[in-house]
């Protein structure tokens, strides 16, 4: 029986320039999803090992933010990936942000020609600034805004950006009884199983200024 049937053929054509050309590409895009995927894998697993620290509280691992950047840190070894690269991969997880203690928003302002020595008033206005009278709404609205990821200069400047909107829609709806300052603030105090408002007393709620205009 003659076996050489069975063999395979040998081409000895020689590689013509665009044949180079693909194979050379080929390799790239090898070489380029290789990374990319090595890339995903990094980043999804970054955004997965920072959940434990949030999570639990004796955990090695520490979650560390800053304006540039966020991270992961197990004894010397720090991950790290640029802020907003890493909110694509984390998402806004559901447990990053809950917060310890309850939390609310307040408006205050001084009415156009009001002795500037006294407090300032409540204006009871911040829930007729978003579409629903909801806290979680207010919360998120205020607590994960886009501009955050920036930093916070570009924070800052969104919020004094955002009062501003806020003075010019009280007095159009308030024209008798119009502000010329006002100010945002963040009201925080412990939370009660026995309601939302059950432990916000004056020594135990804390004020902190976001804006003022």
């Amino acid at each position: 029986m003659n076996y050489s049937a069975f063999k395979p053929k040998r081409y000895n054509k020689e590689l013509t320039p665009v044949d180079t050309q693909v194979l050379k590409m080929s390799m790239l895009s090898m070489i380029a999803c290789s990374i990319l995927i090595v890339f995903v894998l990094y980043g999804d697993g970054l955004a997965i090992l920072s959940e434990f620290p949030i999570l639990t509280n004796n955990s090695v691992m520490k979650y560390v933010e800053t304006d540039n950047d966020s991270s992961v840190v197990v004894g010397d070894l720090k991950f790290s990936l640029p802020k907003l690269v890493f909110l694509f991969f984390n998402a806004g997880g559901v447990f990053n942000r809950i917060p310890d203690n309850n939390i609310e928003y307040a408006l205050y302002g001084r009415r156009v020609g009001a002795d500037p020595s006294k407090p300032w008033e409540d204006l009871n206005f911040i829930k007729d600034c978003f579409p629903y009278d909801c806290r979680g709404e207010i919360y998120d609205r205020m607590e994960f805004p886009w501009h955050s990821v920036f930093g916070q200069a570009s924070h800052t400047t969104a919020m004094n950006n955002l009062l501003v909107k806020i003075k010019d829609k009280y007095n159009r709806e308030h024209p008798r009884s119009p502000v010329d300052k006002i100010a945002i603030y963040m009201l925080w105090w412990p939370r009660s199983d026995d309601g939302f408002y059950k432990l916000k007393q004056p020594e135990s709620t804390h004020w902190q200024l976001l804006a003022e205009k």
